[in-house]
C-alpha cells in the first residue's frame, strides 16, 4: 500500500508575482518607460524600457 504525499497549498498573488520576477520586472519597467514617454521625454523612456529589457536573463 502506497502513500500519497500531502498536496502543496496553493500559492497567493504575491508568491506568484515573486515566483515570476523577471517577467514583472520586464512588465514594470516598460510601463515606466511608457510613463516617461507620455510625458513628451520619448528618448529617456525608450532607453529605460531597453535597459529593463536587457537585463533580464534569458
Amino acid at each position: 500500500m502506497t502513500m500519497q504525499p500531502d498536496e502543496r497549498p496553493p500559492k497567493n498573488f504575491v508568491q506568484q508575482v515573486l515566483g515570476q520576477w523577471p517577467l514583472a520586472s520586464v512588465l514594470l519597467g516598460v510601463a515606466v518607460g511608457l510613463a516617461i514617454v507620455f510625458t513628451s521625454h520619448w528618448r529617456t523612456g525608450s532607453t529605460l524600457i531597453g535597459r529593463f529589457a536587457a537585463i533580464t536573463p534569458p
